[in-house]
């Protein structure tokens, strides 16, 4: 019996400005989106094993595309949605390193000016226990002039 966890990531984009509620659609551009299906080829070593902990994204699943004149802040947050304990949903920030993606929202690059910027994602805690299912995460990107 082949078993699948889906889980799909949709995005969102909000803008803001610590100057003014101005907002600027035309300085923020973002494109792409990730569905992760987990098979029995995530299996760490065929039948009776544990899942691969973690599955990546491709390094560019979306890309972000900066348009300001000055410096800007990066922000990132996921609405919280039922899934399993221990499921988490990671992105990769521009040092190369994943921060998991949380209901709060927390900076995850800063720039000055025109920048396009590839968002890797990766979901970490992947195992045989979670119960089969479709997951899904909404995730918010929020530019913040500065």
């Amino acid at each position: 019996m082949l078993r699948r966890l889906c889980v799909a990531i949709l995005f969102l984009i909000g803008f803001s400005s610590l100057a003014s509620a101005q907002r600027f659609p035309r300085d923020f551009i973002l494109v792409g989106h990730w569905t992760a299906i987990v098979t029995q080829h995530d299996l760490q070593a065929g039948a009776g094993t544990d899942l691969k902990p973690t599955k990546a994204s491709h390094p560019s699943a979306a890309i972000v595309v900066i348009r300001k004149r000055g410096d800007w802040e990066l922000q990132i947050e996921r609405e919280e949605e039922p899934w399993p304990p221990g499921l988490r949903l990671l992105v990769r920030e521009r040092s190369g390193s994943f921060q998991e993606v949380t209901d709060t929202p927390e900076t995850i690059m800063t720039g000055h000016g025109f920048s396009v910027l590839h968002m890797q994602y990766q979901l970490d805690g992947l195992s045989v226990r979670i119960p089969t299912g479709y997951y899904s995460a909404r995730v918010s990107y929020s530019l913040i002039e500065r």
